[in-house]
């Protein structure tokens, strides 16, 4: 995961070695890092190396636990961003990659409270689209979102049989 400064230092050097093209990497939150005073210290080393972060609060991409925003260090990560973001000008977008109600509170709460623009990837259910209906509604020049077809559409067999991704995972 892409949740340090070093990490993603890493992996943009290794991207850079067969790169073909031109490409970004994308920065994450760690969770499990509460100190506010440590998380600052990280994006601010972070933030010149990423186009944009995301932050992973559902079990996908490696993480097993669900986040919301009574999670001390979400909320301290969150919101360490948000302010750094309003500071120092920063300009990179924060992607959201969360289900239902965590998805809808957390992009609530971010744009209603912190003016933060907000992105949430993956939109997949029915009652995800009501959500996001409501948040472009809410605040259109804060927020999108996008639905990738094959989140709609491709299972764990899929994923094996016709890619070859061994131990693949579709969700849903």
């Amino acid at each position: 995961p892409t949740w340090s400064a070093d990490r993603v230092a890493e992996k943009h050097m290794l991207a850079m070695r067969s790169a073909q093209t031109d490409l970004g990497v994308w920065g994450g939150f760690d969770p499990n890092m509460t100190d506010r005073r440590e998380i600052e210290r990280n994006l601010g080393k972070m933030m010149p190396l990423i186009v944009g972060l995301k932050s992973y609060q559902g079990t996908t991409q490696g993480n097993v636990g669900t986040y919301d925003l009574s999670h001390r260090g979400l909320f301290n990560n969150l919101t360490t961003f948000a302010r750094m973001r309003a500071q120092g000008g920063m300009r990179q977008p924060l992607a959201l990659h969360a289900r239902e109600e965590i998805g809808y509170d957390t992009a609530e709460y971010m744009m209603r409270v912190h003016k933060q623009p907000m992105y949430w990837c993956h939109v997949s259910t029915g009652t995800e689209v009501d959500y996001a209906e409501r948040l472009q509604r809410a605040y259109p020049d804060l927020f999108d979102a996008e639905a990738t077809p094959h989140h709609l559409t491709m299972t764990h067999v899929d994923a094996r049989t016709h890619y070859g991704w061994l131990s693949g995972r579709m969700q849903p």
